[in-house]
């Protein structure tokens, strides 16, 4: 991508964070791609946002914002919501329609080739879909069959959810974003706040006299400054065949939004069944990728073991597991939070958090 592309796409995003802080906040996460021969304006693939170089070309800095924060939106609850349509290709449709007039409403200058059209003024994606169902009964089409979300992109949407959830918690969610479905019109999910709750000490900045702050010294004033520490989080997953890949993507989503209110921090990554098939050290802001592979018996010994066999200085220990397995005979130095979908079975020191469909959560 040449200079000029680089420049177009960080003025439209700055004005996106300044302007519109939320729509700012969910692009700020979308990698931008100028394309040569794409045969459409601009489409949505592996995460990325690609846009026809000619046609980006013609975009000023609040169209190219548009563009990005339609497409942001649309992206960041069509994975998790198509499921409800027979029609997945149909609710996507309906989904940029309800976006758009949610943009146009907030402000937005839409350029052509953003899908508008007045009469879906109001509606929720639930009855543009319906309106659309009805008027296309008649046209012969071969209505493929409906894919599930995969696990990238389940954990992309999740990471947008994310930043809504935040946002919606400080009630500063843009005009009228409860027509994108009936699941922003009530908020069913606390799992956030359980972890929220796991996290909060590692939030807060510790403060030392030496060297003071700089703000007042002018004055001969002395004020502690502020200083963060950095913390390791071990972050295992069980993959033992069990796992519920639903609940993870949450899980991991809803932990890296957290992880971004806390200054400085690593995350040991870990993924097990019997015996530790990867391990990654990720840095603050960087996204956690894997591929769950696995299927034999469960067995969480190895990761605590490597843990002290390397000494690493874990802060605290998030482990994704339905508990079916070999633990440590001996408590760890650390704290230890057991994020699982069952109450059947009771780990041997830790706490849990146990999670279900309805993404409510409660501890023991």
């Amino acid at each position: 991508m040449d200079t000029k592309h680089t420049s177009a796409i960080a003025k439209a995003k700055t004005f996106l964070l300044v302007q519109h802080p939320y729509f700012g906040a969910l692009s700020a996460k979308v990698d931008i791609v100028i394309h040569d021969s794409l045969s459409s304006n601009f489409s949505f693939e592996h995460q990325k946002l690609l846009i026809q170089s000619s046609y980006f070309e013609h975009l000023n800095t609040q169209e190219l914002a548009s563009v990005i924060a339609h497409q942001a939106l649309v992206h960041s609850v069509s994975y998790h919501l198509r499921q409800h349509a027979k029609d997945q290709k149909l609710w996507f449709e309906a989904t940029a329609y309800v976006v758009s007039d949610i943009l146009t409403k907030n402000g937005f200058e839409l350029p052509i080739g953003i899908a508008y059209q007045k009469r879906f003024s109001g509606m929720y994606t639930e009855e543009v879909y319906a309106i659309l169902s009805q008027e296309r009964a008649q046209e012969p089409k071969d209505v493929p069959t409906p894919q599930e979300p995969t696990l990238q992109e389940q954990l992309f949407a999740n990471t947008l959810q994310s930043i809504t959830k935040k946002f919606q918690k400080q009630h500063e969610l843009p005009k009228q974003l409860q027509q994108l479905h009936k699941s922003y019109r009530s908020d069913p999910s606390h799992f956030q706040e359980y972890l929220y709750k796991a996290l909060e000490p590692y939030m807060r900045d510790d403060f030392t006299i030496i060297p003071p702050n700089k703000k007042l010294l002018y004055s001969g004033i002395y004020l502690p400054s502020s200083y963060s520490q950095t913390y390791t989080f071990g972050v295992a997953i069980d993959t033992s065949g069990s796992i519920d890949t639903q609940l993870l993507t949450r899980f991991i989503s809803e932990l890296e939004a957290l992880l971004s209110l806390i200054q400085n921090y690593t995350i040991e990554l870990f993924l097990c069944d019997w015996k530790i098939s990867s391990h990654t050290t990720y840095s603050k802001g960087e996204q956690l990728l894997f591929d769950l592979k696995g299927g034999g018996g469960t067995d969480f010994r190895p990761v605590f073991e490597y843990i002290e066999d390397n000494n690493l200085e874990i802060t605290i220990l998030f482990y994704f597991s339905d508990l079916a397995g070999t633990f440590p005979k001996t408590t760890p130095r650390y704290d230890v939070v057991w994020v699982t979908n069952t109450q059947t079975l009771q780990p041997p020191f830790g706490s849990c958090i146990y999670l279900d469909h309805d993404f409510c959560a409660k501890t023991n």
